[in-house]
């Protein structure tokens, strides 16, 4: 599959690890990926480009403003976990998955339909039962963007 393959498919992102062979598909035949875990529904992706003001106060009351400082991108994604075809733990499997995910702190490449992010990192694992399906659960997860800059020593 090429790139512009997988870029059409926005329910995919994938580790920078070099222990997750495979990981590297665009697309399982039973659904989207999300992380490299197939998932039964991808319900949405919200994407966040902040930045916040600086500014210190004048005697006078006012407020100078010299400074704006770009906040890393940010990326929330909402999706379901069915146990139908996958067995009775399907569910829980993909919570462990991802609970580990989180606790490795593993660099993820996440590609969506309008942007291609690097060094991502999960932030927030929020899994959610919801009747009336037994073991099924919906999964909210963010992600936040490492920014790796170079440091120099002056002595």
């Amino acid at each position: 599959m090429s790139f512009g393959e997988q870029n059409a498919f926005s329910e995919v992102f994938r580790t920078n690890s070099q222990t997750a062979p495979g990981l590297l598909r665009g697309l399982f035949e039973g659904g989207p990926l999300v992380a490299g875990v197939e998932v039964s529904v991808l319900l949405s992706e919200a994407h966040s480009f902040t930045a916040s003001v600086s500014g210190f106060s004048l005697e006078s009351g006012a407020q100078v403003s010299d400074h704006v400082i770009v906040n890393p991108n940010e990326v929330s994604i909402v999706f379901s976990i069915t146990n139908a075809g996958g067995g009775h733990e399907t569910a829980r499997d993909v919570l462990e998955t991802f609970k580990r995910m989180r606790d490795q702190r593993q660099l993820l490449e996440l590609i969506t339909e309008h942007y291609v992010y690097e060094n991502m990192v999960l932030t927030s694992v929020s899994p959610m039962h919801q009747a009336p399906y037994k073991g099924a659960l919906n999964f909210s997860i963010k992600l936040q963007q490492i920014n790796f800059v170079p440091l120099e020593l002056v002595g």
